[in-house]
């Protein structure tokens, strides 16, 4: 069985604070973007997960999200887990963390576990702080270290132009927050509170003009994907593709469908 795994961006993100353990307080606004990464489950005599694409080679297969996943849950049968990774790996899309949260979805379907996904999230949440969002991506609101998820109602991005600005340098979310003067975070809450009620009311006209990120300050229209370093951008009108890429020539331009 093939499964997409989609990428999310934050459309939103601040920053609020940390615990005597060093974990962040955040507040985002999570938004599955049409970019996917593509699974395919299939039983076997062993347990085994097979990477593909570019960046395979960027991921330990030996441990990682998916093996995390196997070892949290008392399967009653051994699978093949194939992964075609077309998401950019350490550029702020939450690949690692969708994978992980599709196949929880997959493996509680096929095996029968009856879990909820209130359940699966709990079980997410063991794994990685954004996997919860992945059991039901689409729109969420999430705060405490972003893994308590409240669905929003899903913001219908196929009426907007829409691209990502990928560049070839990638960085780990642990050193991005190491990095942070948490003295300049939180600012923008109230931005952040606007696009909550603005997207209840289904008026996502003026999401794009509340878009913002505590890890980096991006033109109007743009926001930095999670920790970086991945940037996207949405528009009523279409991108001069050709343009961009002439503008910036270390970075690679990914138009997503509408």
């Amino acid at each position: 069985m093939i499964f997409k795994s989609y990428a999310k961006v934050n459309l939103a993100l601040d920053i609020l604070g940390q615990d005597k353990n060093g974990y962040h307080f955040i507040k985002t606004i999570l938004q599955k973007i049409p970019l996917y990464d593509e699974i395919s489950i299939e039983e076997s005599t062993k347990n085994s997960v097979i990477f593909e694409g570019e960046e395979a080679n960027l991921i330990n297969p030996k441990k990682n999200t998916i093996t995390s996943v196997i070892k949290q849950l008392k399967l009653l049968k051994k699978y093949k887990i194939i992964i075609k990774k077309n998401i950019p790996i350490g550029a702020g899309l939450g690949g690692g963390s969708s994978n992980a949260g599709t196949i929880l979805r997959a493996l509680n379907k096929i095996e029968n576990l009856g879990f909820s996904s209130d359940k699966l999230r709990e079980i997410g949440s063991n794994i990685g702080i954004d996997v919860p969002f992945f059991i039901e991506p689409g729109t969420a609101l999430g705060e405490h270290y972003g893994e308590k998820i409240t669905i929003l109602p899903n913001i219908k991005l196929e009426s907007f132009y829409k691209i990502l600005i990928i560049p070839k340098e990638r960085k780990k979310t642990k050193n991005m927050y190491k990095n942070l003067d948490l003295s300049l975070c939180g600012k923008q809450i109230n931005k952040t509170n606007k696009m909550i009620e603005e997207i209840k009311s289904g008026n996502f006209n003026k999401t794009s003009e509340l878009m913002h990120n505590d890890f980096g300050k991006t033109p109007k229209n743009q926001v930095l994907c999670g920790s970086g370093t991945a940037i996207f951008t949405i528009s009523n009108n279409p991108f001069d593709l050709k343009e961009l890429s002439q503008e910036s020539p270390s970075r690679h331009i990914l138009s997503l469908p509408q």
